[in-house]
């Protein structure tokens, strides 16, 4: 009867480091995304600040304009200007 106990008694101990072990792993996953999403957060915040999205409309209509379409001179003249000045899209 005695053996049965301490087998009983071991086993329960056994589940319960187990438990602790895992309940451990998932404190670890925890503060590993919250760190995430704090980073996520803090790379938001900066690219609102450096204005990222500040021209919302330019991008979206600058792949409807094809450099075929454009004037010889034009192409010329915005061609090297594409990647910095969106603004030649609103005159053609």
């Amino acid at each position: 009867m005695a053996i049965i106990y301490v087998a009983q008694v071991s086993l329960y101990l056994a589940v319960v480091k187990a438990q602790i072990l895992h309940m451990q792993v998932i404190l670890y996953l925890i503060v590993l995304s919250l760190t995430v999403a704090v980073g996520f957060l803090f790379a938001f915040f900066w690219a609102v600040r450096d204005g990222q999205y500040e021209d919302d409309y330019t991008p979206s209509m600058r792949i409807l304009v094809d450099d075929d379409m454009l004037p010889a001179s034009h192409v010329s003249e915005t061609s090297d200007s594409n990647l910095t000045d969106h603004k030649h899209i609103d005159d053609v």
